[in-house]
């Protein structure tokens, strides 16, 4: 049975050869920066250059070949891309780096020891003092309103 039978089989409440795995297949069930690059490590792999997929949560990309060779995944992760035109840029602040997401808001994470949840608002709140008609000029309003919900002929609103 490959990947794709074996999920349709276990969705179909029938037994497939064995059970289906997913490691990575959404974000919830990744790994973590430095859980994956420690695994990597004691299998007497090397993790490579780390590149990570959702920098919030401190999820690398894995490597093809430790899905397949290693774990045997049956999954892998397709990403959406957002719609803002949202680009990231790190910036190297010492002993943090930062950057300013979709939302307009600063975020820093230690060098050192900057796992999941270290991430830490530096700067106020970006559109403090908003009103919900000025709500268009916000970036991400924009890309709602050029994304699915926008085409419909549904309004987009967003607390304030």
């Amino acid at each position: 049975m490959n990947s794709r039978e074996r999920l349709l089989t276990a969705l179909q409440h029938r037994e497939p050869d064995r059970v289906p795995i997913d490691l990575g297949g959404t974000d919830v069930t990744s790994i973590c920066k430095g859980a994956y690059v420690d695994l990597m490590h004691y299998l007497g792999r090397d993790p490579g250059e780390i590149v990570l997929v959702n920098i919030v949560e401190q999820l690398p990309a894995l490597d093809e070949a430790f899905l397949d060779d290693v774990i045997r995944a049956d999954t892998r992760q397709v990403r959406e891309r957002g719609g803002s035109g949202w680009v990231l840029h790190m910036e190297d602040e010492g002993d943090y780096w930062s950057y300013v997401n979709e939302w307009q808001i600063r975020l820093r994470m230690p060098k050192k020891g900057g796992q999941r949840g270290a991430l830490l608002r530096s700067g106020g709140v970006p559109h403090q003092g908003a009103n919900p008609r000025g709500i268009g000029s916000f970036p991400m309003a924009r890309s709602f309103r050029s994304g699915p919900l926008g085409r419909s002929g549904r309004r987009s609103t967003a607390a304030v």
